[in-house]
């Protein structure tokens, strides 16, 4: 199957011109079906027009041929005679005086042979029987090293020459950067040069240390506009008097010393170096994400083990080492692509991972707990949270309870006819986005020198509808009321908070969720400061109603060590909460403990009243009973009568049963309820933090409680429905606020809007709960009201937008007959 169509089928879908919009490349995703077998793609050359990948792999996008393959996009070459058998492996390839070079292991050719477009060469008896790891060309010779031997060989044309004397440890890389040779490695000297630590010169009769060498191994080099890359485990000048971060960067004269390592993980070997374009590279390992580096800085990016990197044919690909780069599936092979894998919420006291598919808040570049409590302090309350879906349809009970995701499972997106590649670069990804840049396309779109960024061209506001998709996604300011969103002309995505991400997942149930978790910047304002907030729409997608529906969110606590905590729940606040199970919170493996000053964390309904909360372990198959808070099939006995709630206080609480401290994951649910084909269920939900000034553990509780209150009263007062987000972007500077009536209010057959305001071409928009157009028309140029016809249109609450150039407003209606 061929992926790389990038054509949208509809159209609801503008293309936009990629001028408009600034590049934010932080996706790999899978170039054609990549390769099956071995290790993955360890170098990438362009020889005769084609893309040659070589490695350790048994197929390339299900064509077979070991190690080795050619193609062009529609042809395969396979290149056969040579590094085709068992046990055989490329580590680099090369193309020198109009020949494929490819070395790595292959005994048969002293593991390197030469490809002059008919057969494989021999190049003498081979440089070594040790394996080649890396190559290049300096004046006009073949130079490589190997794994053993401890130095550089020279191919002369007839034989394989030492260049220069034996290091005293392995030599990792070569390189060519301002005529001159480089190599890099785990030396520290040689028998003549008794200082040689780990990056060494040939000046034409030996090696000389380069800038008083590095303090640990090297394993990579890269000749690059900047200069020479260099990365490692090194720390340090080899003299100790310049600190780096495990890489840096040579000019001929002095080494740079980066603001930035790879990731925030100290103990990050930088393996590989890999190239992204013309002026870009790669820094990666097997441990941390990588960092990108170009002219606009270093960006951390949510994947690892890439290992080289070459662009062919308009994509920037990059070779995979092993089958996990920390995404999908992207095996051997992988595109770099705009959008963001994982990004975080951190406008408030919180900082939450966000990526694609059903589970949120794990950090999944490291596989650690991603819901950082407070923000900057290394103490994590969450390790992750999922949606959870139980119903009955056509008499069959029907569930998606998915814990843990892994990479490959296809959750993300809308409900669609064909999950393809080009499904998969539209909605493999999590749209982050603040109101400061939302106001800055509002205001500025029209201005000659305006770039759009990536979020906002690419919002997804339509789907796909020739693919099966839903036309309206992603809420957004749909200034013409054409049902397009079209931020070239100064549409824009809208937004709940001060920042907010937004993802798209579908479930096995037949429901579409958008899900946009949103924070709020304003350390005053405490209780919103220290929540992450979560607004859910779910949409049946199916031909019929889901009976007896329930949603529910499990929630792995990890409350700073994972290992004494205990849950509770308080019915009437709809709250779920984590608190510690002693007066000291310690640490555990890879987890920082809040010690005594601890904290709880709370999960908290606010819009629909929360009927269940169950302690459940989804390793023993209790999801089905924990969702219906129940035991064994059994609602909980311990208060005397029959309760959904397990844990709600008093005398019935984890702890008061006895209970020994430990790993606690639960799962809070509303319903049961029906969710009728077409119809979407709304849940707004908050995540909020809480710790007493005491730091005593209980008290904690009692200021999340506090708190929880205070937001659910909060929310109340504000009045807007679930399904609306309302558009708060100032688009002009200084408009005054358009002032409109409404009446009658309830309405039945028609309603009157009024505006003595209007000077200028409006809209007028019928909303429904969803925030969808159920009814639109111009507002009439000179008049000061319209009357709208309701016939149609079924009873229940709306909203009357009307807006012109400048100034939006919107007003509820309630249709009832």
């Amino acid at each position: 199957m061929k992926l790389l169509n990038t054509s949208y089928r509809t159209s609801i879908i503008l293309l936009l011109a990629v001028s408009f919009a600034s590049a934010e490349a932080q996706r790999i995703l899978p170039y054609y079906n990549g390769t099956t077998g071995g290790q993955g793609v360890a170098a990438m050359v362009e020889y005769n027009g084609q893309l040659v990948m070589g490695g350790s792999f048994s197929s390339f996008n299900g064509h077979g041929r070991m190690n080795l393959q050619g193609w062009d996009g529609t042809t395969y070459f396979d290149y056969p005679g040579a590094f085709d058998a068992v046990g055989t492996k490329i580590a680099s390839l090369i193309v020198f005086n109009g020949d494929l070079i490819a070395a790595g292991t292959d005994p048969n050719f002293g593991n390197v042979a030469g490809w002059d477009g008919s057969g494989w060469l021999h190049l003498g008896s081979g440089p070594s029987t040790n394996r080649v790891v890396d190559m290049c060309v300096f004046n006009g010779e073949l130079y490589v090293t190997t794994f053993l031997d401890k130095d550089v060989r020279r191919w002369d044309g007839t034989d394989w020459v030492v260049v220069g004397e034996m290091f005293s440890s392995a030599v990792n890389a070569l390189a060519v950067y301002n005529g001159e040779l480089y190599a890099a490695g785990n030396f520290t000297h040689n028998t003549s040069v008794p200082d040689l630590r780990r990056l060494a010169k040939w000046n034409g009769t030996g090696w000389e240390e380069v800038n008083n060498g590095l303090s640990g191994n090297v394993n990579d080099l890269m000749t690059t506009p900047d200069g020479l890359v260099i990365c490692g485990i090194f720390l340090n000048r080899g003299d100790g008097q310049q600190s780096f971060p495990k890489w840096t960067v040579y000019d001929g004269n002095a080494f740079s010393e980066p603001a930035s390592g790879v990731g925030p993980m100290g103990s990050a070997e930088v393996k590989y170096i890999s190239r992204v374009g013309d002026a870009g590279y790669l820094l990666g390992g097997y441990s941390a994400p990588s960092l990108l580096v170009s002219e606009n800085g270093y960006r951390e990016l949510a994947f690892r083990s890439t290992g080289c990197g070459l662009s062919y044919d308009g994509n920037d690909l990059l070779g995979v080492i092993g089958m996990d780069t920390s995404l999908v599936a992207v095996r051997g092979v992988g595109r770099l692509l705009d959008g963001t894998y994982q990004a975080w919420l951190d406008a408030g006291n919180v900082k939450a991972a966000v990526t694609p598919g059903s589970e949120m808040f794990r950090d999944k570049l490291r596989n650690i707990a991603g819901f950082e409590a407070p923000k900057r302090s290394g103490t994590h309350s969450i390790f992750s949270i999922t949606p959870w879906i139980i119903g009955e349809r056509s008499g069959a009970t029907i569930y998606d309870m998915e814990t843990y995701s892994s990479n490959e499972t296809p959750s993300y997106g809308p409900h669609a006819t064909t999950m393809d590649g080009d499904y998969m670069d539209r909605y493999l990804q999590v749209w982050k986005l603040d109101k400061t840049t939302i106001s800055e396309h509002a205001q500025h779109w029209e201005d000659a020198d305006y770039v759009a960024p990536y979020m906002i061209v690419n919002w997804p506001g339509n789907g796909d509808i020739s693919n099966g998709e839903p036309a309206q996604l992603a809420p957004y300011a749909d200034l013409n009321a054409n049902g397009i969103y079209e931020p070239q002309a100064g549409e824009y995505p809208l937004i709940r908070g001060d920042q907010a991400t937004y993802s798209l997942i579908h479930s096995f149930t037949g429901l579409d969720l958008g899900v946009m978790h949103y924070a709020y910047a304003d350390s005053t304002d405490v209780d919103r400061y220290n929540t992450v907030f979560t607004n859910l729409t779910i949409v049946n997608r199916g031909q019929e109603a889901l009976h007896n529906a329930r949603f529910g969110m499990f929630t792995d606590f990890d409350l700073g060590g994972a290992s004494d905590d205990l849950i509770g729940c308080d019915s009437l606040l709809g709250l779920s909460f984590v608190y510690n199970g002693g007066n000291l919170d310690l640490g555990a493996t890879g987890q920082l403990g809040y010690g005594t000053n601890i904290p709880s964390q709370g999960v908290l309904f606010l819009n629909q009243p929360m009927t269940a909360h169950a302690f459940t372990d989804p390793y023993a198959g209790d999801q089905l009973s924990a969702i219906n808070g129940n035991m064994n099939g059994m609602p909980f006995t311990q208060t005397g009568y029959a309760s959904h709630f397990q844990y709600p206080g008093g005398l019935f609480t984890d702890e008061a049963a006895g209970n020994t401290p430990g790993e606690r994951r639960s799962v809070s649910s509303i319903g049961p309820l029906t969710i009728e084909a077409g119809d979407t269920l709304c849940v707004d939900m908050a995540f909020p933090f809480a710790r007493a000034a005491s730091g005593d553990r209980l008290e904690s509780i009692a200021a999340l409680k506090v708190r929880a209150q205070a937001l659910r009263d909060r929310y109340d007062a504000q009045g807007v429905a679930c399904n609306v987000v309302p558009d708060l972007i100032t688009r002009v500077a200084a408009s005054a606020p358009l002032q409109f009536n409404v009446f009658p209010i309830p309405a039945s057959d028609r309603v009157t809007i009024a505006c003595s305001m209007m000077q200028g071409k409006a809209t007028l928009q019928l909303l429904d709960a969803t925030g969808r157009i159920v009814r639109a028309m111009a507002w009439p140029t000179g008049s000061d009201q319209v009357v709208l016809d309701l016939n149609g249109i079924r009873n229940g609450s709306y909203f009357i937008s009307l807006g012109d150039a400048g100034m939006r407003s919107t007003q509820p209606l309630v249709v009832l007959r």
